[in-house]
């Protein structure tokens, strides 16, 4: 199903997307994306990517323009100015989930410290500072050049520390 010409739909490609563009339907209601943002970014992406599909390589069209997706989303969110930072003025801590949860208003000045020196830390932490911002594991790695394993057990080390500085 491969071509050389990789910009070119044929009338094969175009069955294809034709018979499978209810996954971009699919896609936004599992992952809760906004059907108007989204819908002509991702029919596009499948667009693009449809010629490089190789049914040789063993991968499912679902599969593959899942992974499509969600390259997609990733690159539309950072360039789009979607940024997962921590606000000035509160404060915040990751729980199980690694995702950020404010702390109470109720807190001591020892606390305030500790959370002060918490978000130093991250700012701090090149690869816990690229996970704030938005960045997945594997871009990370990329980026930094460690491999995704350390990146993984970094940012693991990082939650436990905070969570253990959090406890006190």
């Amino acid at each position: 199903m491969r071509t050389k010409e990789t910009n070119v739909l044929t009338d094969e490609h175009r069955k294809l997307i034709d018979e499978n563009h209810n996954l971009i339907y699919s896609y936004i209601a599992k992952y809760n994306l906004d059907l108007d943002e989204y819908y002509g970014i991702l029919a596009l992406a499948m667009c693009e990517a449809t010629p490089k599909y190789d049914e040789t390589r063993g991968v499912k069209y679902s599969t593959f323009c899942f992974r499509v997706f969600s390259n997609t989303v990733g690159q539309h969110k950072r360039s789009s100015s979607f940024k997962r930072v921590i606000p000035q003025d509160k404060y915040y801590y990751m729980d199980d989930d690694d995702s950020f949860l404010e702390l109470s208003d109720n807190s001591t000045v020892e606390d305030d410290i500790l959370v002060e020196d918490i978000v130093a830390a991250i700012n701090n932490n090149s690869i816990l500072k690229l996970y704030v911002d938005g960045y997945t594991p594997k871009e990370i790695a990329e980026k930094t050049g460690y491999s995704y394993q350390v990146v993984i057990k970094k940012l693991r080390k990082a939650k436990l520390e905070i969570e253990r500085v959090v406890s006190k």
